[in-house]
């Protein structure tokens, strides 16, 4: 289960916002990302794209949510 099917199941879709930064050469970036879910932080997680540092945010806040 993805988080925004989670997060759709709850009603709660519309609350959720990410915050991407990158650093590092443009040969080599490292980018975080932060999931938020209603104004709260629920996983951060880093990669070498934005795309596997969201993913890996958001098994994180899943993992969060899922356990209560």
């Amino acid at each position: 289960m993805t988080l925004h099917n989670f997060l759709q199941g709850k009603g709660m879709v519309g609350s959720l916002s990410w915050q991407d930064s990158r650093v590092g050469p443009d040969n080599a970036p490292v980018w975080t990302a932060t999931v938020h879910i209603a104004g709260q932080v629920y996983g951060s997680a880093t990669g070498g794209t934005k795309q596997l540092a969201r993913n890996a945010a958001a098994r994180k806040a899943l993992d969060v949510l899922k356990r209560g």
